[in-house]
């Protein structure tokens, strides 16, 4: 691949959004327990992976430095059991890097002015990241009511992740759920 530029930034973060969906699809076939930490590496990879890629200036930069120190050290704490209730900040924290990435990503599809191919991959990636914050928004309703979706049980997020998703693909495709 090309080195990373402003021409191709959208490239790299979109694979990235891909292998978070495909590893949430995996995450079934990891014995219990490694599939959360496996999940929550992911995540952390795709948050390092729109740092590097997504340069929207310093304002990006800080904000996005912020939220992946928050999420290590919470992954961290979580990990060393020093810390109640990680699933929700863990989401928390979670949804508020999908909303940035894209709102600073819309920013820059919307305004370019032209259209090439990092404006078309970045309308994708806009796209996937609509789906993981309703994704992420479903996730954070059944940590606080675990009976609030029918078809989905309570269970850890890592667990409900890939459910999380189809619900939220299928609703905004408006596919339907006659499966």
């Amino acid at each position: 691949m090309r080195p990373l530029s402003r021409e191709n930034n959208f490239h790299y973060f979109t694979l990235s959004l891909f292998t978070l969906m495909l590893a949430s699809a995996c995450i079934d076939y990891i014995p219990s327990g490694l599939g959360e930490l496996a999940l929550r590496l992911v995540v952390m990879a795709t948050v390092g992976i729109a740092y590097l890629s997504l340069n929207f200036g310093p304002q990006w930069r800080r904000t996005i430095l912020a939220m992946g120190a928050a999420l290590f050290i919470l992954n961290l704490l979580n990990e060393l059991t020093l810390l109640p209730g990680m699933a929700v900040i863990n989401l928390v924290f979670t949804f508020g890097f999908f909303v940035t990435a894209a709102a600073f990503a819309a920013r820059q599809v919307l305004l370019s002015g032209r259209v090439n191919s990092n404006t078309l991959v970045g309308s994708m990636a806009i796209y996937l990241l609509l789906g993981l914050i309703w994704a992420t928004l479903y996730l954070l309703v059944l940590e606080f009511i675990p009976d609030a979706f029918n078809g989905i049980e309570y269970r850890q997020w890592s667990d409900n992740f890939s459910t999380a998703l189809y619900f939220s693909y299928v609703t905004l495709t408006s596919l339907g759920y006659g499966d």
